[in-house]
Order: structure tokens, then C-alpha cells, then sequence
């Protein structure tokens, strides 16, 4: 009898501005790696392509996902089409589900981290602009681009930004020792 192959599961922690977009449609380039966006994100569900319909949840309809978030990942992590699926992890997501994957040694950890101010001017950018991803060929779309060129520096919004950051590396770094 043959054993069924399970999928590898992994999950990529990371926060805004440091090209985890990126690095999720370089991902879902192969065949068989499934790349998930920021799933656990408390604004949205960030499903790969047609997985709303399969998951039968919309974007919007985080309370679903949030009923049960841990059988909700589940779900993510059975589809076995794939050799290798994953998500993102983001500062302020859902903390059951952090701690759950962190504890989880058969879940694979990515890290993705970026220079801090570097991330912090791209994130200034992108909410003053409202332009989050670049086209696909290195450029913002024009007609949904009103950008500013200065970036107004907030001291206290950026230590701000940088104590959160530094709270949630610090959890995973103390629950992976």
C-alpha cells in the first residue's frame, strides 16, 4: 500500500513593505507551491485567486475566519494538489494563529524583514498614495497613483511602527528557541 505524500506547510513571517508580494507571485509561479496572501489579515482575507469560492468565504467575511481560525488554516493546509502551500504572518494578524504555527514543528518558518526605515517610507508612501502593489512591470498603475513626493516624517508614528515590529520579532524569536 502507498503512503499518501503530504504537503509541505510553511509560512512566511514577514511585515508591510518588505516584498513578501513579491516573493508570493514569484511562489505561485510553480505548479505545485500554493502562496496565499495575508489570509489572517484583520481587513480582508488574502486568498490566493479562486480560493474564496473554494473556501466559500469572500474577501470581506472575516467573522467566518474568525469564528474558528485555527480550522480555518486547516482548511488551507489540506489541499493536497499542491507539494508546498503557505501564507503570510503579519504584525497585528491574528495572534491564535502565530503562536499556533510558531509552536507547529511541522510548519516551516520563512523570515522576511527589511531595512526599518526603508519599509517605514515605502509604508508612508503607500497610505498616502493608497497605491500597495506595483504593476507588473516595476511601475504603479498611473491612473491609480496621486503621488505626493514628500513623506511627512511622525516621530511618534514611526516609533510607534517600530516597537510593533520589534514586539513581533521578539515573540518568535523567544517561541522558536
Amino acid at each position: 500500500m502507498e503512503k499518501e505524500q503530504k504537503n509541505l506547510k510553511f509560512i512566511l513571517l514577514a511585515s508591510p513593505r518588505t516584498g513578501s508580494n513579491l516573493l508570493n507571485s514569484n511562489l505561485n509561479q510553480y505548479s505545485k507551491i500554493l502562496m496565499h496572501g495575508e489570509v489572517f489579515n484583520p481587513a480582508f482575507i488574502g486568498l490566493h485567486k479562486n480560493y474564496h469560492q473554494i473556501l466559500n468565504v469572500k474577501r470581506t467575511e472575516i467573522q467566518k475566519r474568525d469564528k474558528a481560525p485555527l480550522q480555518f488554516m486547516n482548511k488551507l493546509y489540506a489541499d493536497n494538489t499542491y507539494q508546498a502551500i503557505g501564507f503570510h504572518i503579519f504584525p497585528g494578524h491574528s495572534k491564535k494563529v502565530l503562536m499556533n504555527v510558531l509552536k507547529d514543528k511541522s510548519i516551516k518558518k520563512v523570515g522576511l524583514r527589511r531595512s526599518l526605515i526603508p519599509s517605514y517610507i515605502s509604508l508612508c508612501e503607500a497610505i498616502q498614495t493608497d497605491v500597495w502593489l506595483i504593476g507588473k512591470h516595476g511601475k504603479p498603475n498611473e491612473e491609480k497613483i496621486k503621488r505626493k513626493r514628500k513623506v511627512i516624517f511622525d516621530e511618534k508614528k514611526f516609533l510607534a511602527y517600530k516597537h510593533n515590529l520589534d514586539q513581533f520579532w521578539k515573540t518568535i524569536t523567544k517561541t522558536l528557541k
